[in-house]
């Protein structure tokens, strides 16, 4: 994965609908474009304007059955996705030396919000 790909992603994930969706597909299973219609109560453009850009960024695989529509959450691009920021942010930060004083401040910071 790189920088790139990671922030499509990223920015796929920003919009609090999208995120709905893949935490509905992720606890429920593949679903097909209908029922997700149902279950958010969106309208049909704004439900596959969401399926497309999640689909773009591959976090969605689609298959087709006659003319039904079913979506599944691609859980080897997400696990890429975890890792890339495991190495690149979260370990990077975490190996470099800063004030104490700092790091207690986000810590408290953190633990606010």
């Amino acid at each position: 994965m790189d920088i790139s790909q990671y922030s499509e992603i990223a920015s796929a994930l920003a919009n609090e609908n999208r995120v709905k969706i893949m935490h509905h597909i992720a606890n429920n299973g593949e679903q097909c474009a209908q029922s997700l219609l149902d279950h958010f109560e969106f309208s049909q453009p704004t439900m596959s304007q969401h399926l497309r850009i999640l689909r773009q960024a591959k976090l969605l695989v689609m298959r087709k059955e006659g003319r039904w529509q079913y979506f599944a959450i691609n859980t080897l691009l997400l696990e890429e996705f975890y890792s890339f920021a495991q190495e690149n942010f979260i370990k990077t930060f975490s190996s470099k030396e800063i004030n104490p004083a700092y790091a207690n401040r986000l810590r408290f910071d953190y633990k606010r919000k």
